[in-house]
């Protein structure tokens, strides 16, 4: 139920009446797990990610993807036309591809493109770097 509630966004009760639909869909005779006690449940889960110890030289993939910083909300851009005061930054990232680590980051303004701040983002990665792949960008 966990699993369905992150992936769909949906809100306790709304992933317990869904898991209710299913169930009674797929024939499932029992009740879907309450709501509230998945939410007692989450919040005394714990979670330890490891961190896979890097072998070798690095191959590093450098990406950005856009942030939004400020301004008005989607519903009043939707009705009353794009806002002047909304503004985005960038966020360049270089990440090993066999550990999924984030190596390096960079924040940038939305006018910086992706090869101006490639060198930035390599520089702090102190391990041997095998190869390196973009988006083309």
């Amino acid at each position: 139920m966990a699993t369905v509630k992150a992936v769909c966004g949906l809100a306790g009760r709304q992933c317990q009446g869904f898991l209710s639909s299913i169930f009674v869909l797929i024939g499932f005779e029992f009740p879907a797990p309450d709501h509230s006690t998945l939410s007692r449940r989450i919040g005394k889960l714990t979670i330890a990610l490891p961190v896979l110890p890097a072998t070798g030289a690095r191959h590093v993939v450098v990406d950005s993807t856009g942030v939004k910083v400020y301004g008005e909300g989607e519903w009043k851009t939707r009705q009353h036309g794009i806002s002047k005061g909304r503004t985005w930054r960038k966020l360049h990232l270089g990440v090993d591809e066999a550990t999924g680590e984030i190596l390096a980051a960079v924040v940038t303004s939305n006018a910086v493109h992706d090869g101006e701040v490639l060198g930035n983002l390599l520089d702090p990665i102190e391990d041997e770097i095998a190869q390196v792949t973009t988006d083309g960008a």
